[in-house]
Formats: C-alpha cells, sequence, structure tokens
C-alpha cells in the first residue's frame, strides 16, 4: 500500500450522516430531512459513483480519503445494497465483510459459539448447530415467506436456504432472547441481526428431486476433484487421473465403458487460479417411453458423460493440460468428439492447438447470452438431462438464481454469493458442501447442450436411454454385448 507523502489542508466542513429506509417495504424511501420519495437511493448511487471517481483521480493510489458504507441489509432491489453484495467483491480495492452479530461477537453468545486462539489475529469461530441452543431460520423463497424453525420436523420441510441462529444473546446488560425476536419479526431479524438481504431471489431448481433425479442412475463421473498445476508437465496429467474410472482396455486399446462410438461435444469453463476450471463432455439419446405429440417420435434427453473439475490447490491451474487431454480422449480414448466449445478465458493458444488437430472449436459464453442455461434449466425440471454424481455439479445447481442485471433489468442466472468450498474429500451426498456459492460446472454443461442445439442435425439419437441399464455398464457386460454383436454377424469368440 503506497504511503501518504504529505497532507494539505484544504478546508474545514461540517460532516454528516444520513439513513436511509425502507421499513415499509412499500418502495417508499424516507430520510433524515422527512422527505419520501421512490428513487432516493438510486439518487445515493449516483452520488456515491461520481464522488467515488472524483476522488480516485484526486488522490490517485494514495487512498487517504475513503469510504465506508455502513449498510443493514435491506433488499436486493435497493442499488445500494446491489452493489455491495454482488458487485463490491469483484473489485479488489473494496474491502467488504458480510456476517451476522454472532460472528462479530460471538463472546455474547457463550452457549451458540466458542472461539479458539481468540487473541490472535486468526481467531476461529465455532458455532454449535444444534436446536438446544440455537434455531433455524428459512431466508424465504419460492413464493414463501422468512420462518423460524425450532425442531427437527420442522426442519425437514426447508432442507434449503436455511441459517443457524443462536436463541440467547449475554450483554452486560442482561440477556436476550433471539427467538423471541425472530417469532416476532422474522424479516427484521433476518436483516438486522442475521445480516442477511430480505427479497433474496428465489433458486431456480427450487425442487429438490429436480435435481436428485438427474443423478438417479448408474452413470460413472468423478465424484469430487482433479488437481492439474501448472509446474506439472501438461502431458496426459489429466488422462492418467480419469481413465481408470472410464476406460476399459481391450487388446492394446482404451475402450468408453459407455457407447464409445456416439458423437460427444466437449466444453471447458476455464480459468487460472481461484475458481474452478470445469470440462464437461455430453452427448444425446432417444426416450421412448416419452413421445412428441407432433412428431410422433420419442423425445430426446442429454447425457453428460463426465464433469472433469480442476482446482486451483493454491497454486495455479495448468491450462496447457487441457489441451492435451481433449487430444488424450480422441487418440487414447477413440472417442468421436464432434465439437468443441470454450468460454474465452486465456483459450485462445488452446484453440489454435486443437484447431491444428482437425477439432471444431467455438466461442460459447453462457453469461452473455441466456440460451444455453434456460435449455438446461427446461430439460432438468423436464427429467431430460442426466448425469453421474458429481458434488460439485450438484451444489453448483443448487447456488443458481435469476438475478436483475443492474444496468439494463435484464435476467441473467448468477450464483448465490459466499465463501467457496473445494474441499469434497469424503464428503457426504447430502451434506457435503464443495461447489456451494459457485457455477463452473454448470456453465460448461449448459454450453454442451448449447453445442449440441447449435449443431442439431449432426446429433441424432439412436441410443435408446435406459436409466437402469447403466448399472450394468461394466467390464463383464460390455464383452457380453460385444460378444452378442459379433455372434448376429457371424464371427464367434472365446
Amino acid at each position: 500500500m503506497p504511503k501518504v507523502v504529505s497532507i494539505k489542508k484544504i478546508d474545514k466542513k461540517i460532516q454528516k450522516c444520513i439513513t436511509v429506509n425502507n421499513k415499509n417495504n412499500d418502495g417508499l424511501f424516507i430520510i433524515d430531512n422527512g422527505i419520501i420519495t421512490h428513487n432516493t437511493p438510486e439518487k445515493l448511487m449516483i452520488f456515491f459513483s461520481k464522488l467515488r471517481q472524483r476522488i480516485n483521480n484526486r488522490f490517485q493510489n494514495n487512498y487517504y480519503a475513503r469510504f465506508i458504507l455502513d449498510s443493514s441489509p435491506s433488499s436486493l432491489e435497493d442499488p445500494i445494497q446491489n452493489w455491495m453484495i454482488y458487485d463490491a467483491p469483484l473489485n479488489a480495492e473494496n474491502f467488504v465483510w458480510q456476517g451476522s452479530r454472532w460472528n462479530l461477537y460471538p463472546e455474547e453468545f457463550p452457549d451458540f459459539c466458542s472461539v479458539e486462539n481468540q487473541h490472535l489475529s486468526n481467531e476461529n469461530i465455532i458455532e454449535h448447530h444444534n436446536f438446544d441452543v440455537g434455531f433455524k431460520l428459512f431466508k424465504g423463497g419460492s413464493g414463501k415467506l422468512p420462518r423460524v424453525i425450532e425442531n427437527e420436523t420442522e426442519a425437514i420441510l426447508f432442507p434449503e436456504d436455511t441459517v443457524w441462529c443462536p436463541i440467547r444473546q449475554v450483554t452486560n446488560k442482561g440477556t436476550s432472547n433471539f427467538l423471541d425476536k425472530a417469532k416476532e419479526n422474522p424479516i427484521e431479524f433476518m436483516k438486522d441481526f442475521a445480516g442477511i438481504p430480505a427479497g433474496q431471489a428465489d433458486r431456480i431448481f427450487y425442487q429438490g428431486h429436480w435435481i436428485e433425479d438427474s443423478f438417479n442412475n448408474g452413470l460413472k463421473n468423478i465424484y469430487g476433484s482433479v488437481i492439474a498445476l501448472a509446474h506439472e508437465e501438461p502431458e496426459h496429467l489429466i488422462w492418467n487421473q480419469i481413465y481408470p474410472t472410464f476406460f476399459n482396455k481391450i487388446l492394446d486399446r482404451w475402450y468408453y465403458y459407455y457407447e464409445p462410438d456416439l458423437a460427444r461435444v466437449i466444453s471447458v469453463d476455464q480459468s487460472k487460479s481461484k475458481d474452478c476450471t470445469c470440462i464437461s463432455m455430453s452427448h444425446v439419446e432417444r426416450d421412448p417411453t416419452r413421445i412428441d405429440d407432433y412428431t410422433g417420435q420419442p423425445i430426446m434427453v442429454y447425457v453428460t458423460d463426465f464433469t472433469i473439475v480442476l482446482i486451483p490447490k493454491g497454486g495455479l491451474i495448468n491450462l496447457d493440460a487441457i489441451k492435451f487431454f481433449i487430444w488424450d480422449l480422441r487418440r487414447l480414448g477413440g472417442l468421436n468428439i464432434r465439437h468443441v466449445s470454450f468460454d474465452g478465458y486465456q483459450s485462445e493458444p488452446t484453440k489454435q492447438f486443437l484447431k491444428r488437430l482437425n477439432f471444431t472449436v467455438d466461442w460459447i459464453s453462457v453469461d452473455q447470452h441466456n440460451d444455453a442455461y434456460y435449455s438446461y434449466i427446461d430439460l432438468v425440471t423436464k427429467n431430460r438431462w442426466h448425469c453421474g454424481k458429481n458434488i460439485f455439479v450438484k451444489n453448483n445447481m443448487k447456488s443458481l438464481y435469476s438475478a436483475k442485471r443492474k444496468t439494463t433489468g435484464a435476467i441473467k442466472i448468477e450464483h448465490f454469493p459466499g465463501d467457496l468450498n473445494y474441499d469434497w474429500q469424503n464428503g457426504d451426498w447430502n451434506t457435503c458442501t464443495a461447489g456451494v456459492n459457485a457455477k463452473d460446472t454448470t456453465d460448461a454443461i449448459a454450453a454442451n447442450i448449447q453445442t449440441i442445439n447449435t449443431y442439431i442435425t449432426e446429433f441424432v439419437p439412436t441410443k435408446v436411454w435406459n436409466a437402469q441399464d447403466c448399472f450394468n455398464r461394466d467390464y463383464n457386460n460390455l464383452k457380453k454385448k460385444n460378444k452378442a454383436y459379433l455372434d448376429k454377424l457371424g464371427y464367434s469368440i472365446n
């Protein structure tokens, strides 16, 4: 941080803070002088933005002058609150802290919180989540209002979008009952004490069975993640970690475990550090149990063969390993890869490399246009998308919601803000949080679907989808299937 060399006094002015509130949630905002207006937050946001830029222009990087915005979370429709929640954390110049009263003052909640290394800078707060010392607060969504959950029976009805809160607060002024406060007004408690904005957008896959039904099959997948760091040799780096899961070796040749000859697409959502990189592969099949009313033909279903999640693990992701992995899938695995798509980030050298190997490569951004995600959402809700279990994919799906673009008001598909978790080791399918607050894997899957739809005439579904058959895709059954096929052609093998 550059230091301040000198300070010159310019003027003395009386400073004043103003408050803006919308306690009635009626769109009318009241400020200190009693003025009621619909657009007070918009005016304040414009004022803040211009003044911030003016100070940056004058002080450059010395940062003697700073802004401090202290916000009790109101509604995400408030442009100031929306900026603080979603945009401000993207700029490293902003220091953003979000949290509850018990995050700030754990000593006031002796039943609920315990603190390790309290006198060190890296103090660690541990919350005790049980109904003896706490309660759950449902944050609202899917047409339901926020409410208090006091026991396990009620908690079953609200498996998502809940936060644990302490029952008792102890201060030098006495003991306060947070449970009663939350019951009296859950929305105000959520904003003023839990630090959660009201009007949290509804998640997209709000019916849990939509997600679970997508994975209710025997398709193989990498359950967690793969590590491919920049200092490692890129050739075969990813292939060596995944081929035992998906490929069988017969007569010195590798065969994909399931219908290796089907036309497939690969999409890459690429990053360098911090975020995950995901490589997804998909194909199409037909479901004879459901017939299109107009064509009389079985409907088409989309099957994601795998989702390879690369995590940074404290370093940089090996971007060169991605291109060699895609090449390995064709030259070693013999897969029929028709098209490859990238989201654009640092992918140009990889695209050029693959094009020289006669891959068809496209650029698809699922963030700029919603078509890919709309198709994906429609397929999931109609049980027309299937995938093997990957904990990152599941939790990415749980994190998706519809948000309004700040400038245009148009809808975009976004993920909930919050801390990222890459630790999936021994992660339980129902409780592990690896992949929350992100959408790297679903971006790649949505791009798969968009790529197939772009070249739909090349993807005529010949394979019949049968979820029960997925359980029999092992080496012995593949061998039996191949023998039966050769017998049909008049050949026989022992």
